[in-house]
């Protein structure tokens, strides 16, 4: 014990330890800002993926589009979003597309179709 508190006080001792320190903090900061930049590209394609939806919404299906908007903004999904892109092209009548608004009223169920 009272070895331990003489060599934490020698001044090699804690220079190697703001050395650690600092080379700690180095990798930290490195992968925060790699998940940060992670967090960005999974949120535009979120936003690009709800974009496309509403583009095809607006050129096929016109009356749905807002109430598209509003539920499109609530799925954090993107599999999701980009399996109801497809559905949503290839629906034949606006009440497909709009049964497929509805369906999103039901994550679970929604959920399984993707997968």
């Amino acid at each position: 014990m009272i070895l331990d508190d003489i060599l934490s006080e020698a001044p090699i001792h804690q220079f190697y330890m703001q050395l650690a320190l600092e080379k700690v903090q180095e990798q930290m900061s490195d992968q925060i800002r790699e998940q940060i930049i992670q967090d960005i590209r999974n949120e535009q394609r979120l936003i690009d993926a709800r974009q496309a939806l509403l583009t095809v919404f607006q050129a096929r299906f016109p009356k749905l589009s807002k109430i598209a908007q509003k539920k499109l903004a609530q799925i954090e999904d993107l599999a999701l979003l980009r399996t109801l892109l497809v559905k949503v092209a290839s629906s034949q009548t606006v009440e497909d597309a709009q049964y497929l608004l509805l369906e999103l009223d039901y994550p679970d169920e929604l959920a399984g179709q993707h997968q």
